[in-house]
């Protein structure tokens, strides 16, 4: 079993494919729920409100809204 030393010297994704994971999840939100009127982005501590601030981010931007609503 790897020991967390080990664990944490391994990069399991790069910023580039972060960048693109992130951007590939924002267009699939906006497929499935189009201008986000009755849609809520809830990021749950700790780890989840960095995700819901980056995705919010995004979204605002892609879709040039300003009202999407999140929470933390």
């Amino acid at each position: 079993m790897n020991t967390e030393k080990e664990l944490s010297d391994k990069i399991l994704m790069d910023h580039d494919h972060v960048t693109i994971v992130i951007e590939r999840l924002c267009h699939q939100l906006i497929e499935t729920y189009q201008d986000f009127e009755d849609t809520c982005i809830i990021g749950i501590q700790s780890k989840g409100v960095t995700l819901a601030n980056i995705l919010h981010q995004r979204l605002t931007a892609i879709l040039g809204k300003n009202d999407i609503e999140y929470g933390k």
